[in-house]
């Protein structure tokens, strides 16, 4: 729900009020990878770069760490994830 607010606060040109809610968002999950994408896109829109970065860093540990726990040992694909970059969501 409050991720939805967000998407509607932010095409509505509120970006301010959409970090807000977004924010509410991930306190409630923090690991919630389209809120923090979201997230950056926000940034993005606010001129934060750097808070924007962060954000991307983020999704990127919590996607390789969800990675390594469903594929625990298959190495060759951690690797070529790492290298190749991360698949799709």
């Amino acid at each position: 729900m409050l991720m939805n607010l967000s998407l509607i606060a932010l095409k509505l040109g509120e970006a301010d009020e959409a970090l807000v809610l977004v924010n509410k968002a991930i306190d409630l999950n923090s690991s919630y990878l389209k809120a923090i994408l979201h997230r950056a896109t926000i940034h993005n829109v606010k001129e934060l770069f750097d808070e924007a970065v962060r954000d991307y860093e983020v999704n990127y540990t919590i996607q390789f760490q969800l990675l390594c726990i469903s594929e625990g040992n298959n190495v060759d694909l951690i690797f070529s994830w790492i290298f190749l970059g991360c698949p799709e969501a």
